[in-house]
């Protein structure tokens, strides 16, 4: 494995040399190293920071998974619907009309006064014809245009 590791430096870095170099080419290459060596220090302590955080925040979701099913009792299935009270299974035997006159009388219903409709549409082979009249009994046929005209 440390075999590995050296072998791999060196192939990606290139061996340093300085002889020949004067005192100010020394100093900027120092210089140079300097700040790459900053630089990548840097870069791996925010992606440790970023690692940790990230940890931390798969821990929370975890947490809020476990609490969020905790309260359950039935992992299984759809949660029952309650249909009918437990303590009223007895069938009602009456019909409908014979029930709805619970509901009659002056507290429950206000009864309006019907309006018959002045028009009455139908639809025949031609098309939708407009009949006048509520009771549709004077079988006077006109067509939609003339009813607008006329009114």
């Amino acid at each position: 494995l440390e075999a590995e590791r050296k072998s791999i430096i060196e192939q990606r870095v290139p061996p340093l040399n300085v002889s020949g170099m004067s005192i100010e080419q020394l100093k900027a290459k120092a210089k140079e190293l300097h700040d790459l060596l900053f630089r990548i220090e840097g870069e791996n302590y925010d992606l440790g920071q970023r690692f940790k955080r990230q940890s931390y925040d798969m821990q929370e979701l975890a947490e809020r998974a476990r609490q969020m099913n905790k309260g359950r009792e039935r992992s299984w299935g759809w949660p029952m619907v309650v249909m009918y009270s437990q303590y009223e299974r007895v069938k009602d035997p009456r019909s409908f009309k014979e029930r709805r006159t619970v509901f009659a009388g002056e507290n429950y219903v206000e009864e309006f006064q019907r309006i018959a409709p002045k028009h009455q549409i139908v639809m025949t082979d031609e098309g939708f014809q407009v009949v006048s009249g509520g009771d549709g009994d004077s079988g006077s046929h006109a067509a939609p245009a003339e009813v607008a005209a006329a009114e």
